[in-house]
């Protein structure tokens, strides 16, 4: 394993170079490895962590610190990974929702789903790779079309959860998703791995031999039966399109670890939206059918074992030198108790802190933090501490790096937080289009089967 600068090619994006000016680029630091894991909660991590069932992450609490981030409410996917990627808030980045929203945050009709070239502020792998500092990004959230780097390679991600559905739609795959990686010579790389995570691809059956199939034909009444396939349904989506981002990720690290590595897997919170009744049905007023119960108890415990060994996948590419960060963007509970129409049980709309793990190099070995202790910070504290580990110039309008204090002093005392700099002209936002016909449509769909309305705006009322 080799961590260094990738040549990707093609024209840098119109970011002043002044951002990182006193910066020293023959340092060299270890690796920083960004796991984004949506909606992970500790109520379930840890009896799994006390059963053996995570060794993974429990090694990683063993060489850093876990903790909690405080989230922001509304808890929209796309504002927050967003906001993890910038430090700045939705109102700044320009990512408040999922699709178009008017200036009094109304979805509007018709309006399609964010893209990158939305953002209004940089990211963290702009920043990087002006510091000429090599990035690996996979699936982030709001990042088609793939943005070029000069040192960057990118496979972006259209709909994040929802990008399992968008496999399997004809002709997406078959030509290619226009932008979707940079550079683009990766389109060709990755083809067999997106093959892979088809509707008749080998990450199908590897979902159903771990989690099965509820026999929904034994349901008699039709609106349960509907609700059953649609749960199965969508977290099988997630679950393949993660499977695949993961595979992808894992070729990349092979072929080389960069200075910041990013990726994110989404059917954590897809589990949990779908299937939390099950997992604490004492939490819930009505009956849950038995049969049902006992298939699908398993299934949130399962996602987060599988996640676990995903995280041993990747770190099993990396070097020994290297900071790994694991983090949620809000964490999960039981919700819609008395309603045993919804199709979610389970949410965050209140805003549950979602976890965060530090470990590695430099990093001060704590484990995890008892409860009342556990409270670090918030999810915008993340860029300005990525920033600090890559020896990059954080934003002034970036938060103060408040996990700076997670790092040894040793490791404090030998680098010194680089000055901060003002956010640069960055390239003009632009309203979201659609890679090709009928994606968007997909997009809205299956996020409206997880239970989110609205995405898209609403239909006019008909004239009467």
């Amino acid at each position: 394993m080799k961590s260094g600068i990738h040549r990707g090619g093609g024209a840098a994006l119109l970011l002043a170079a002044a951002v990182l000016a006193g910066c020293s680029h023959a340092e060299q630091r270890p690796p920083v490895i960004l796991i984004g894991a949506d909606g992970v909660e500790w109520s379930v991590v840890e009896p799994l962590l006390k059963e053996g069932k995570m060794p993974n992450l429990q090694r990683l609490l063993d060489e850093g610190v876990g903790g909690s981030l405080a989230t922001m409410v509304p808890t929209f996917s796309p504002a927050l990974w967003t906001t993890i990627a910038t430090g700045r808030e939705p109102r700044a980045h320009g990512i408040p929702y999922f699709s178009e929203v008017d200036e009094r945050g109304t979805p509007i009709y018709p309006g399609l789903p964010y893209t990158s070239e939305c953002r209004k502020v940089p990211a963290l792998w702009n920043l990087a790779d002006l510091a000429g500092r090599s990035v690996t990004s996979v699936a982030w959230w709001v990042s088609w079309p793939a943005e070029k780097l000069r040192h960057g390679r990118v496979v972006s991600s259209y709909a994040a959860q929802a990008q399992g559905m968008l496999m399997w739609k004809a002709g997406v795959w078959s030509g290619g998703l226009p932008e979707l990686t940079w550079p683009e010579a990766l389109d060709e790389k990755i083809a067999p791995r997106l093959q892979e995570g088809g509707p008749k691809g080998v990450h199908v059956d590897r979902h159903l031999e771990r989690f099965g199939a509820f026999p929904s034909a034994t349901i008699a009444r039709q609106e349960e039966r509907e609700r059953v396939i649609v749960r199965q349904r969508n977290l099988l989506a997630s679950s393949v399109g993660d499977r695949t981002h993961l595979r992808i990720f894992c070729d990349l690290l092979e072929e080389e670890v960069s200075d910041l590595n990013l990726v994110y897997f989404g059917s954590t919170d897809v589990v949990g939206h779908l299937f939390w009744k099950y997992h604490q049905p004492q939490d819930y007023s009505f009956i849950i059918p038995p049969d049902q119960q006992e298939f699908f108890a398993p299934f949130v415990r399962k996602s987060y074992e599988e996640l676990d060994a995903w995280l041993g996948e990747i770190l099993a590419r990396l070097p020994e030198e290297r900071v790994v960060i694991l983090m949620s963007d809000h964490g999960m509970r039981a919700y819609y108790t008395s309603d045993p129409t919804s199709l979610q049980s389970g949410n965050h709309q209140e805003g549950e802190p979602g976890i965060f793990v530090l470990s590695g190099t430099g990093v001060e070995r704590k484990g995890l933090l008892p409860p009342e202790a556990r409270r670090l910070g918030d999810i915008r504290d993340v860029a300005p501490l990525v920033c600090d580990l890559l020896g990059i110039a954080a934003l002034q309008e970036m938060r103060p790096n408040g996990l700076r204090g997670l790092l040894t002093e040793t490791w404090r005392i030998a680098h010194p937080e680089a000055a901060r700099q003002p956010t640069p002209k960055f390239r003009p936002a632009q309203r979201p289009r659609e890679p090709m016909p009928g994606v968007s449509e997909v997009y809205v769909q299956n996020l409206a089967e997880l239970g989110y309305t609205g995405i898209g705006g609403e239909p006019p009322p008909e004239p009467k």
